[in-house]
């Protein structure tokens, strides 16, 4: 039977192509030849500009076909309303503009303040130079 070649082998006859260890005078193992890290396969490329630019303008152009369709129901919907006020849902209605716009001011009423004192102290400070 025959033994495969040793890859620590001394014999170039026998030894794999590439570089192969080998000892050295001083008893330290070195390379036979410069050693080369192995090729990595490139990255698929990237699209080319154009394909992404036609992409973007493609989802753009959908996005706005989608906000088309939203206004046209919106004023689709307040045309309804105004022919037949009778189908207003006037209670949650004013449920909405009191949570949108009451309950909110004391929130803004606090940035406002807080804004006011910011600014304040940004006029000292170029008062005092």
């Amino acid at each position: 039977m025959s033994r495969a070649p040793s890859p620590l082998s001394s014999d170039a006859s026998t030894a794999q192509p590439g570089p192969a260890l080998r000892r050295a005078k001083d008893g330290q193992w070195e390379l036979s030849a410069p050693w080369t890290a192995p090729q990595r396969q490139p990255a698929p490329p990237s699209p080319a500009w154009v394909e992404r630019t036609g992409r973007s303008a493609v989802a753009a152009g959908q996005q706005a076909v989608e906000f088309l369709i939203f206004v046209g129901q919106v004023a689709m919907t307040a045309l309804g309303v105004l022919a037949h006020p009778s189908r207003m849902r006037w209670r949650t209605t004013l449920h909405h503009i009191q949570m949108g716009g009451f309950d909110a001011l004391a929130i803004i009423g606090l940035m406002s303040f807080l804004l006011g004192v910011v600014v304040a102290y940004q006029g000292a400070d170029q008062l005092r130079n």
